[in-house]
């Protein structure tokens, strides 16, 4: 769970983004010393990644205290009618849904209305044979088996209204990906299979029961299903980019395609609300809550996923973290729960991601949590960083592999690297070392044996970004990559 071309109708990019709005709210407990670098360069990070990415409008928001203390909005939340996007838009929040569906899972467990091993044929009928014994703990978890009904229609049958038998039949014509408990598949199926268990317990439509038990309570009034028919005020359209630069206009999500796995709506405000009730154990047990945090274990050890969350720890922080995505939109709402604060971003373009903008944004809150803030260092190895521009020359110019770099990695090298790299050191004003961490041999992605990684801070006329070098035993090049964050 992700046209218009670019032009004089529409405005460039460019200009598009140039002016974004921003709040900064005064919130008591945190520290918003907001360095006006900073700022300028997430604005700017974010001007660059939009255009580079087609994003028609990004917005992004800090929460604490269950107010959004800090805000962003860029660019149009509508292209058509030139609609700037604002911090009230609503957008589509795709995955992000599962951990609300989690929650309720769990509220009626402490209500002893379910358990989370009873099977799922308690509560839905007409399953085929293999997910009988699939249990509502797998289906939280993702380690039911049951195959992704996404990765077989793809995100174009969102906009398609389907009956629930029709949902089943689809993800029943691949097997089983393994015995449930056995392995982790990241499975849609799964959570709109306990879209319809929460039905079943609780007798009402998954709308109705998500309205009356969180967002209700909440005030969380601009919070819903994404129901193409309803009229929703601030909503935001989504759209898609094609190979050729073009951007088209998607449907929004059909309730029915979906349900508990990503059919949800809402506002930076009403998730500051939905981060207030977490810290503060509105509707769970501490206890409870907890487990939504705790990485599942099945035989190959721990997978980094507990119901509903991503477990993602960020540099030495406690954090957890999801993503969501639909036909028209992509999202990223990420806790830092030891600095007590949560970071969301949302974006009306299908199958892109945020990039380092939630990063980048947390950073001017607790500095240090980008590279963004990250002070220069001194050069490990005299020489070092001419060495590593001498190598990036090369691949600007498309020459001959030169022996500092292996040949595993000029190998991969794709035909854009060379046009990239010869744009960065043709306007590069900066390169400085950030990051050197020296440690045991280990494989890189590519197989080959690594024991140092770099990190430099490239700054051109035009962007700052990220460069990371994985160096092999005798100080080669066997990784170059790009570091958003």
């Amino acid at each position: 769970m992700q046209h218009l071309r670019w032009g004089p109708t529409v405005g460039s990019l460019s200009t598009i983004l140039k002016t974004p709005t921003l709040r900064i709210l005064p919130a008591i407990g945190l520290a918003l010393t907001v360095s006006l670098c900073r700022a300028d360069q997430l604005d700017e990070y974010a001007r660059h990644y939009m255009a580079d990415a087609h994003i028609p409008a990004v917005v992004l928001g800090v929460f604490k205290g269950g107010s959004v203390v800090m805000s962003r909005a860029y660019g149009f939340s509508n292209l058509e009618s030139r609609t700037r996007a604002t911090r009230d838009n609503v957008f589509e929040i795709g995955s992000v849904s599962k951990q609300f569906t989690a929650t309720v899972a769990l509220m009626l467990m402490q209500e002893g209305k379910l358990r989370l091993d009873d099977p799922i044929s308690m509560y839905v009928d007409k399953l085929p044979a293999p997910w009988r014994t699939v249990t509502i703990r797998q289906l939280l978890n993702h380690t039911s088996g049951v195959p992704d009904i996404e990765n077989i229609f793809g995100y174009d049958s969102y906009r398609n209204i389907y009956t629930t038998q029709q949902i089943i039949e689809v993800a029943n014509s691949k097997p089983m990906d393994f015995k449930p408990g056995e392995g982790w598949s990241y499975s849609n199926t799964g959570y709109y299979l306990l879209g319809l268990c929460l039905e079943r317990v609780t007798g009402k439509p998954y709308a109705q029961v998500m309205k009356e038990r969180i967002f209700d309570p909440l005030g969380m009034t601009h919070t819903g299903e994404s129901n193409p028919t309803q009229v929703i005020s601030n909503r935001s359209s989504g759209y898609q980019v094609t190979d050729e630069g073009v951007l088209e206009n998607r449907d929004a999500m059909q309730p029915s395609a979906c349900k508990g796995a990503g059919t949800l709506v809402s506002t930076l405000a009403d998730m500051a609300k939905w981060d207030e009730a977490i810290t503060k154990n509105r509707f769970l047990k501490p206890e409870v809550q907890q487990m939504m945090w705790t990485s599942t274990h099945i035989p190959k050890g721990d997978v980094g996923y507990g119901f509903g969350w991503f477990i993602s720890p960020w540099k030495g922080h406690a954090s957890v973290e999801h993503s969501g995505g639909t036909a028209g939109f992509s999202c990223d709402y990420r806790r830092f729960q030891d600095l007590g604060f949560s970071v969301m971003v949302f974006t009306n373009l299908y199958a892109t991601s945020p990039g380092g903008i939630p990063i980048r944004a947390a950073d001017m809150i607790s500095p240090g949590l980008s590279y963004m803030s990250a002070k220069s260092i001194p050069e490990a190895v005299p020489g070092r960083r001419r060495f590593l521009l001498d190598a990036m020359a090369v691949v600007a110019k498309d020459g001959e592999r030169p022996p500092t770099i292996t040949e595993t990695m000029w190998k991969s090298c794709a035909k854009i690297s060379h046009q990239v790299w010869k744009q960065r050191l043709a306007h590069l004003d900066k390169f400085e070392l950030i990051d050197d961490q020296k440690y045991s041999a280990r494989k890189s992605p590519l197989g080959e044996d690594v024991v140092e990684t770099c990190t430099y801070r490239l700054v051109t006329g035009r962007d700052t970004t990220f460069i990371v070098f994985e160096l092999t035993p005798d100080g080669r090049i066997a990784i170059q990559s790009r570091q958003d964050n």
